[in-house]
């Protein structure tokens, strides 16, 4: 006869199997490429003035370039803009903003806002792509 414990070890089993579609096995694989660039068109035209963040030197925003691709862009010194990847180099985590570095949460690389590794374990800078800036017009050119 089946206990209460048998049917709850059943139950904790079968949900586990459940999630396994969901769980993401390919963290650190080095052929998952980190951040596949938006759709075309193959660049992207942003108003600085309409992003408070990029006001000041030493600043980053996360802008959504398509439904499904958000980059950095970040500003350095003068009018030295950079758009970066938010994918990690070492294992492909999502890196977050927290000035003056760009913070992966998962294994603890930081990088500088040029997208160069400021503290490992990641070794190679983040993704980048070229900013041409006409007026207050950046445009990022994903190709």
């Amino acid at each position: 006869m089946a206990t209460r414990r048998d049917f709850l070890r059943t139950c904790a089993g079968a949900g586990a199997l459940c999630a396994l579609p969901w769980i993401d096995t390919d963290c650190g694989n080095p052929t998952k490429p980190l951040n596949p660039l938006p759709p075309p068109p193959n660049s992207f035209d942003l108003d600085v003035t309409t992003v408070p963040a990029l006001a000041t030197e030493n600043s980053a925003a996360a802008i959504a370039v398509s439904p499904a691709a958000t980059i950095f862009v970040t500003r350095t010194t003068g009018d030295n803009y950079f758009a970066l990847s938010r994918s990690c180099t070492h294992r492909g985590c999502t890196v977050r903003t927290s000035v003056p570095t760009l913070n992966c949460p998962c294994h603890g690389s930081k990088f500088n806002l040029d997208g160069t590794v400021a503290h490992g374990p990641a070794t190679r800078p983040l993704q980048s792509w070229t900013v041409t800036k006409t007026g207050n017009i950046l445009t990022i050119r994903f190709v």
